[in-house]
């Protein structure tokens, strides 16, 4: 049954959308740890804590590229190959 937040108290809104937005986080990470597990991948995470944004470079032919960049509050989900497993 949907009720309409609106005639709520601002703070009571606030709290909902906070918590709206953490369910939906985590729905999305315990999609992606599904399809990572499904394909034999553990994974980690990279977070920016920091204020300024960094970029994540690799060297291909030996020419860095930039691969993505993190601001502040990002996370960057990584997955790799089981032990047992290669990829390359």
């Amino acid at each position: 049954m949907l009720h309409d937040i609106k005639k709520l108290p601002v703070w009571a809104q606030k709290l909902i959308g906070d918590l709206e937005h953490k369910i939906g986080a985590l729905n999305g990470l315990k999609e992606a740890h599904a399809l990572l597990i499904d394909h034999d991948r553990e994974w980690f995470t990279v977070p920016n804590n920091a204020e300024n944004p960094f970029r994540l470079w690799r060297f291909h032919h030996d020419m860095p590229t930039a691969v993505c960049s993190l601001s502040d509050k990002d996370v960057l989900l990584v997955g790799r190959a089981t032990k047992d497993k290669k990829y390359f």
